[in-house]
């Protein structure tokens, strides 16, 4: 099968394969599947933010600043995001 370029005479195209260049038969159709992933309902996991704190070392002056912010628990990732800086551990 030889792909030739053609002119188009409707569109004004050109540079366009001829229609018989790209016979689709109904196993070659390219369908569209839902790949969206599902999330699955359940407990959220969160975790105790005065539990991480012990865990980490963080003082309780901020562990209070931390509890009236978050609550008593909350996802691991906004207790990350607002816990102070880990001190460096110089050897």
């Amino acid at each position: 099968m030889t792909l030739l370029a053609s002119w188009d005479k409707e569109t004004g195209r050109g540079n366009q394969f001829s229609q018989g260049a790209f016979p689709m038969e109904e196993e070659t159709i390219m369908h569209s599947t839902n790949n969206r992933q599902v999330k699955i309902a359940g407990p959220r996991d969160h975790h105790d933010v005065a539990a991480h704190c012990k865990k980490f070392g963080i003082g309780p002056a901020e562990e209070r600043k931390l509890l009236k912010l978050l609550g008593h628990h909350a996802p691991p990732h906004e207790i990350a995001a607002n816990a102070p800086p880990k001190m460096p551990r110089f050897r």
